[in-house]
């Protein structure tokens, strides 16, 4: 879990994907492949790592190793999280159900 005290969300920048130039194809794989990951039971890091290669480095130009940082930083965070059990596309086959909090 993230906290975020309302003194800090000022400097929080939120980017608008409605201002997004994705091509539809593009946009079409991305759903597949995350489709794929997640009904076969695969592990999740396939479609982050489709993502953040033609998304975020192709598209928005992110640096790669800004985005592997990130990746580590989220990876960590999420092993300390009491719900990390239940992470999307795990045991999707025997459970049927996808827990967020």
């Amino acid at each position: 879990m993230l906290e975020i005290l309302p003194k800090k969300v000022g400097n929080i920048h939120v980017l608008n994907t409605g201002l997004l130039n994705i091509n539809p194809e593009l946009k079409r794989n991305v759903i597949s492949i995350i489709d794929g990951v997640v009904r076969n039971g695969r592990n999740i890091d396939e479609a982050l790592d489709y993502i953040d290669a033609k998304i975020l480095v192709g598209v928005l130009r992110f640096d790669k190793d800004t985005c592997r940082a990130c990746r580590r930083i989220w990876k960590d965070i999420e092993s300390k999280a009491p719900w990390q059990r239940h992470k999307i596309g795990s045991d999707y086959n025997d459970q049927h159900k996808i827990y967020l909090d």
